[in-house]
């Protein structure tokens, strides 16, 4: 019966006769408009010994970048992390590896750092990537117009391993 229910919404919704699913809250009680991923991207290229960084956010199946040290939440929003990801790069085997730290700056608007939201992320013994989830339990709010910043481990400095993106989920408040 609940699947025939969940068939009927769909098409009715299809056809305009109500709301669209996407317009109903998560389990969350977010509705999905609000819930965003951003993301710090980090590309080394060894041969040149270069490292790019920039800043990406999807949000409402919009996506935007910018290459900027910070990225800052919008005047009008309250960002509410609840999870973080990382996807680490493992040049060489190792046996025993290190476990690297994130650390997620927060700054005020005026760029002064307030407070870091600190994770330790234990790295993988064999090549290639690997992504990592860690939870925010309880989510970690982040103020209008306050900035995000990362400091990731430089490529040069941990040869072995690098942290080629970081994610914070999360969603937005108003």
């Amino acid at each position: 019966m609940k699947r025939f229910l969940l068939h009927l919404a769909l098409a009715l919704s299809a056809m305009g006769l109500i709301p669209a699913l996407s317009a109903q809250s998560t389990h969350l009680t977010v509705p999905p408009r609000q819930i965003t991923k951003i993301v710090f991207n980090q590309i080394y290229d060894p041969s040149a010994g270069t490292v790019t960084t920039y800043w990406a956010e999807w949000i409402d199946g919009a996506y935007s970048a910018a290459s900027t040290k910070a990225f800052q939440i919008p005047k009008d929003r309250t960002l509410i992390i609840t999870d973080l990801d990382a996807t680490v790069r493992c040049n060489s085997a190792v046996a025993t590896p290190p476990s690297v730290p994130l650390f997620v700056n927060i700054l005020d608007p005026g760029a002064n750092p307030i407070q870091i939201l600190n994770r330790m992320i234990p790295l993988r013994t064999t090549i290639g990537f690997e992504q990592q989830r860690i939870t925010v339990l309880g989510g970690h709010v982040v103020p209008p117009s306050f900035q995000l910043q990362i400091d990731p481990v430089d490529p040069t400095a941990l040869p072995t391993h690098w942290i080629r993106r970081i994610a914070l989920h999360g969603y937005y408040t108003f």
